[in-house]
């Protein structure tokens, strides 16, 4: 009976634990489009100014704190190789974070080009974090 217990209380745990990082990766995505946006209708009339850079890496900033604060919990996978997926995930959505910024500074289709490979890649590493994970 303690067995059957245990198992269910594991079972229960892992599932929380994989929404818990599904939403994590749902949140990133969308704090990436979000901070992609702040300054872009001054980018696409061609009126960018530091306060627009400004606005853009403090979202970037405040997004990558708040995801930094949640990494340590979705971090705690089972599986090895579960654990170095989501850390590449991480590394390369906080590099994109950090870009966003600079994405400004380019030609409308350039900027939608950037944020749309950025976003494949990131989808990319997220797949093989669910592979690896078996969510």
């Amino acid at each position: 009976m303690k067995f059957w217990i245990a198992s269910a209380l594991l079972v229960a745990a892992s599932l929380v634990h994989a929404q818990d990082s599904q939403q994590w990766g749902k949140d990133t995505l969308q704090a990436l489009g979000a901070c992609s946006m702040v300054g872009s209708s001054a980018r696409i009339m061609g009126t960018v100014t530091t306060d627009d850079f400004l606005k853009s890496k403090e979202c970037a900033d405040r997004e990558m704190e708040k995801a930094k604060a949640a990494y340590s919990t979705v971090s705690q996978q089972r599986k090895p190789a579960a654990t170095s997926a989501l850390k590449d995930y991480y590394t390369a959505w906080i590099a994109a974070m950090k870009a966003v910024p600079s994405w400004l500074a380019q030609t409308n289709s350039t900027a939608s080009t950037s944020y749309s490979t950025t976003k494949q890649k990131l989808d990319e590493l997220w797949a093989k974090f669910e592979m690896e994970s078996g969510t």
